[in-house]
């Protein structure tokens, strides 16, 4: 059986340019579903994307990083908590990425 997980989100982004090197962090509202064979799951949900990130500037209009994603459904819970979202069972149900941006 084949699954994908599919996540959209639309996040605000604070970025601290430090010439070469970017951090960064995002947060926004987050949609979650999984989709089995073609068919989407019925147990959809919303909540909230928080990111944690670095780009390095390999050139001025394009740079490459890598990034944390949470899909967090309470807010609070997930900042009174945030080491065990560090922990290893916490960083098993985290999104790794490795980007690479197109700047304009």
């Amino acid at each position: 059986m084949d699954m994908y997980l599919m996540m959209y989100v639309l996040n605000g982004v604070l970025r601290a340019p430090f010439g070469m090197i970017e951090p960064y962090v995002a947060l926004g509202p987050a949609y979650l579903g999984l989709i089995y064979d073609g068919d989407a799951d019925v147990d959809d949900s919303f909540g909230f994307n928080v990111r944690a990130g670095l780009d390095v500037n390999v050139l001025k209009w394009l740079s490459v990083g890598a990034e944390f994603n949470f899909f967090v459904d309470n807010l609070k819970v997930f900042f009174e908590n945030i080491g065990d979202y560090f922990s290893d069972k916490g960083l098993q149900s985290s999104l790794i990425g490795i980007s690479a941006k197109i700047k304009f």
